[in-house]
């Protein structure tokens, strides 16, 4: 029994003081190399079960998200979306149960396999699970799940056409038109955001109001509403934060002036 005590606290010495374990054991005995070589497995299949769950835990949670992208067949108390992926499942439980009778609820179930290269290619698009091959095209070749009819007579089917930017078509032409157009939107937004913060950070006076558009009568009154001085130059983001203490008006009232500076 010493012996067996007095291996291990040689073997734990051993696992402390090297990394590599061929050198642990070229300094252990038999006994001590059996314990180094138990430990050594079992840490190894450790992280092996360790890695598994991880990459289960992702699948898992992208399949959820793609369930929850999936039309169902509109029953009235709702339905359970399944997408599989081997054994692995991500589920959108959209049913419900009467209250305060014994009626047995109907509820509909939809069930979806998808293959490693539908797992690795599929998104959600504008509201549609979408599948993307890989293609160096800028109106790509795709197809989308779609349905048709409710209750006993749904049917999920794919429907093939092209994506440009987040519109899907089954017209190439209509695909890159459209698509354009939302993207150009987009940027637009985008570039009218960045001009908005930078608006948002400047001063403004008494006349800015009026340049603005906004009557003398109103902005005396704003500006005796929020006690400010009627002399003096104050940042936008500054008055947006002390007008939507005060209104919804009040934030318009603002707005107008910075997006006018715009």
């Amino acid at each position: 029994m010493n012996n067996s005590i007095k291996d291990y606290k040689k073997a734990t010495k051993l696992m402390s003081k090297y990394v590599n374990i061929e050198t642990m054991l070229n300094h252990a005995n038999e006994a001590q190399a059996e314990i180094i070589n138990k430990v050594n497995n079992r840490t190894a299949n450790n992280a092996v079960q360790s890695v598994k769950v991880f990459c289960d835990t992702l699948i898992k949670k992208r399949l959820q998200k793609i369930a929850n992208a999936l039309p169902d067949e509109g029953y009235s108390m709702g339905s359970v979306v399944n997408v599989w992926f081997n054994k692995i499942c991500g589920q959108d439980d959209r049913t419900e149960e009467y209250d305060g009778n014994d009626w047995t609820a109907k509820h509909g179930r939809v069930d979806l396999d998808l293959t490693l290269e539908e797992l690795r290619n599929i998104k959600v698009i504008g509201g549609l699970v979408t599948y993307i091959p890989k293609q160096r095209a800028k109106v790509k070749k795709c197809y989308w799940y779609s349905c048709t009819g409710a209750k006993q007579h749904f049917e999920l089917f794919k429907v093939d056409g092209f994506i440009y930017g987040d519109y899907h078509s089954t017209n190439k032409d209509e695909a890159k038109e459209r698509g354009q157009i939302k993207i150009d939107r987009i940027k637009r937004k985008k570039v009218n955001e960045r001009k908005y913060k930078a608006a948002c950070r400047k001063q403004y006076s008494y006349q800015d109001s009026i340049d603005a558009g906004n009557c003398e009568s109103g902005t005396r009154a704003f500006i005796m509403r929020l006690g400010l001085d009627s002399t003096k130059k104050y940042r936008g983001n500054f008055l947006l934060k002390k007008a939507a203490e005060k209104s919804t008006s009040s934030v318009r009232f603002i707005k107008q002036m910075i997006e006018f500076k715009m």
